[in-house]
């Protein structure tokens, strides 16, 4: 279980920082609630101030998908650590439950990954950004005449 905090908690343990350790700025505050329980507090970098903030716990506790001011980050909340870094900006970001994967874009491509690999990667297909995504509840090569 995941939730989005306003800021640093004042008392208990001190939150852990991602991806460098002991960062002294404050980002996008989670707080987990790992298998046994435990609640614990992260404070995650963002890439920019004004950037998409999400917080997708479909892939389960060991791949829990922040995104931070547009970084994106996969944490293992059991573990509580970072096992991979999305480098910015995400401007978009999406779950496909048909396929089972988290679908985002930087404005210029398109990536998806399943929570621990990447399945695809895009060509360039903007050169000025992407606009008006709409995504639809058919999978591309399924059903179609």
């Amino acid at each position: 279980m995941t939730r989005v905090l306003p800021g640093l908690p004042a008392y208990g343990p001190p939150a852990l920082s991602f991806p460098k350790p002991n960062a002294f700025r404050e980002g996008l505050i989670v707080e987990f609630i790992n298998a046994k329980g435990e609640a614990w507090v992260a404070n995650f970098a963002k890439f920019s101030p004004d950037g998409l903030s999400a917080v997708y716990s479909e892939f389960g506790p060991r791949a829990v998908f922040v995104v931070a001011g547009g970084a994106g980050y996969i944490v293992d909340s059991d573990e509580r650590k970072l096992t991979r870094e999305i480098g910015g900006p995400i401007d978009q970001c999406w779950y496909q439950p048909e396929l089972h994967a988290m679908v985002f874009s930087n404005g210029l491509r398109f990536e998806s990954f399943d929570g621990h690999r990447t399945l695809w990667q895009s060509p360039r297909v903007s050169w000025d950004g992407i606009r008006n995504i709409d995504c639809s509840d058919r999978v591309p090569g399924r059903g179609v005449a």
